[in-house]
């Protein structure tokens, strides 16, 4: 198992360049509240259970070191989250299964070649567990007026691997491989984002 917690490590990521040109966007920022109403979980996971009792118990904003000890514990499989289990045939599909006031819990599942928008979290910190199969995370950082961005580190994300950030990482997850992406997210509070245009790589 591989934790990355980026907690302790914003501010200290080497810069990478683009090869073969520059980054270059003209379009602005984007916010969007993805989830907007309770769910009750009918039948929940049985190995999700001690993630839920903490979630379900919430009255302000999760510890993030908390989140990243349960997801450690939380020892899944594709086969146990069931009918929460779903892919989208043109992006990722984002299954949820819980959330409140102050949580959100999702199983995002990727087929081979689908990819997030690069994004942040805006106020709510995420905790997150690769389920099955290998991920790629980009960071990236604000340029010029805080409307464009570029990569400063990308790296894989194997099975087990789980990662603990704060509101003010920029990053988007991608399946580059030829198998399926599954990863356990939990958010608090709710999830709520703020989209950014990609780089345009020119000659």
């Amino acid at each position: 198992m591989r934790v990355r917690n980026r907690v302790q490590n914003r501010g200290k990521l080497p810069k990478v360049g683009v090869t073969g040109g520059r980054n270059r966007s003209a379009a602005s920022t984007r916010t969007v509240e993805t989830m907007s109403e309770d769910a009750s979980v009918i039948d929940c996971p049985k190995g999700l259970q001690p993630l839920m009792d903490y979630l379900e118990q919430l009255t302000e904003p999760a510890s993030l070191s908390r989140l990243e000890s349960l997801l450690q514990h939380t020892r899944m499989r594709r086969k146990d989250f069931g009918s929460f289990c779903n892919f989208g045939l043109r992006t990722y599909k984002r299954n949820i299964i819980a959330r409140s006031k102050w949580f959100d819990l999702a199983l995002l599942c990727w087929r081979p070649g689908q990819r997030s928008p690069i994004h942040d979290h805006r106020h709510s910190a995420c905790a997150f567990r690769v389920i099955e199969g290998t991920g790629t995370e980009t960071l990236f950082e604000l340029t010029g007026e805080g409307k464009e961005v570029r990569p400063v580190e990308s790296h894989e994300m194997p099975e087990g691997y789980i990662c603990a950030a704060h509101d003010g990482d920029i990053h988007d997850v991608a399946n580059k491989t030829d198998s399926d992406l599954i990863t356990l997210h939990a958010y608090s509070p709710r999830l709520r984002m703020t989209t950014y245009p990609r780089p345009v790589v020119t000659a």
